[in-house]
């Protein structure tokens, strides 16, 4: 049974000792697949949420993260993946999607430590379709991680390509630099 929020928002909790240890694991880049309706789309859009609040702050006491969760197409990241975002995010809460292509959706709020740092967790939603392209789409992005959604269903190339990218936010400029990056 799910428990909410004063406010009357869902809170999550990992549905079964599978999910609990890839929502807590930290490795650099952790593969997780379950049956339809396993509850995966659900562990990973809160893995982000959680992996963003575990970054050290920059100077201004905010704590920075950048994610591209991706699948082949558009229709089938709206389909899937971010349906289940938005059922957890939802922009009456979280502020609205922005919705042009690629899809984005930053979250803000306070750190729920109270240790008076902010959270900024900007997600891209981008189709990838194939390796040819990979490298195309992803030029000159910097993320702190991904996700691939479905990534059985995905080239190889796009994998390495995502990996290549990850790190690179939020910059060392401003304080620490990203103080965990990977991809799942």
């Amino acid at each position: 049974m799910l428990a909410f929020t004063s406010e009357g928002q869902a809170v999550y909790e990992p549905d079964g000792a599978v999910l609990t240890e890839c929502f807590w694991d930290r490795s650099w880049f952790s593969v997780i697949q379950g049956p339809v309706g396993s509850g995966t789309s659900s562990m990973l859009a809160h893995k982000i949420w959680r992996i963003a609040g575990e970054q050290e702050a920059d100077r201004d006491d905010v704590r920075r993260t950048r994610w591209i969760v991706t699948r082949e197409t558009y229709p089938m990241l709206r389909k899937t993946f971010i349906e289940t975002w938005r059922m957890w995010f939802p922009e009456e809460t979280w502020g609205e999607m922005v919705r042009s292509e690629p899809m984005q959706h930053v979250l803000k709020a306070d750190h729920w430590s109270g240790d008076g740092t902010r959270i900024e967790c900007e997600v891209i939603f981008l189709a990838i379709p194939n390796a040819e392209s990979a490298e195309t789409l992803l030029a000159s992005f910097e993320i702190t991680g991904f996700v691939q959604n479905e990534m059985q269903f995905t080239e190889r190339g796009v994998t390495t390509e995502l990996l290549s990218r990850v790190g690179r936010y939020p910059s060392m400029m401003n304080g620490p630099g990203a103080t965990w990056f990977g991809g799942f």
